[in-house]
Order: structure tokens, then C-alpha cells, then sequence
């Protein structure tokens, strides 16, 4: 029986469980961090963006730039000339120059 890797979210009166692999991308501003979720709404949680990306990082997430993580195993492709343009789900992202190598270590 394969394992579902798990995210587990706090919420104010609940907590989820969010299978990694339907997960998009976070993103966050200031203390909030919103999850993006395949076919479900963004659930908001007060967790710290470097908080998620600790825990995430070696499954599959890195994060792209300031604001925002991504679940490389949901990458439709990327454009690394110019805007250094990420696209996952329709979604365009711009990868910082800053965590551009992280993006290069993860494509080899």
C-alpha cells in the first residue's frame, strides 16, 4: 500500500490533513500563509512561510522566491531566460535571482 505523505494545518477550529501532492504552492504575507490546494479551496494558516519551507523542503517544495513555495512535483515547465518564469496549474511565478539556484538544483 503506497504512503500519502501528509501536510497537517492547524485551523481555528479543525485541523487538516492535506496529501502533499495535491498541493500547488504557499504563499504568504506577513504572518498568514495561504496553502493552494487541486480542486479544493486555499485554506489560510498563521505559520510562518521559512516554517513551511523547512518542513517541506525535502519533499519536493522549494521555495521561489520571497513570498512563495512551490510543489515541484506539480511543475508544468519553466522558462528560465529572461522573467525567469515558473508556470505550475496555469499560474505564473517569478523566481527570484536570490533562490535561482535552488530552482537549477532541483531540475537536474
Amino acid at each position: 500500500m503506497e504512503r500519502i505523505e501528509i501536510l497537517t494545518i492547524k485551523e481555528r477550529d479543525c485541523i487538516s490533513f492535506l496529501p502533499l501532492k495535491d498541493i500547488t504552492h504557499i504563499s504568504c504575507s506577513g504572518s498568514l500563509s495561504t496553502v493552494y490546494i487541486v480542486s479544493r479551496k486555499p485554506i489560510r494558516v498563521s505559520k510562518l512561510l521559512k516554517e513551511l519551507e523547512k518542513e517541506l523542503e525535502d519533499k519536493g517544495f522549494v521555495r521561489i522566491n520571497h513570498n512563495t513555495i512551490v510543489n515541484f512535483n506539480r511543475l508544468e515547465h519553466i522558462k528560465l531566460e529572461k522573467d525567469r518564469l515558473l508556470v505550475l496549474d496555469k499560474e505564473e511565478f517569478t523566481i527570484s535571482r536570490r533562490k535561482m539556484h535552488k530552482v537549477r538544483e532541483k531540475i537536474k
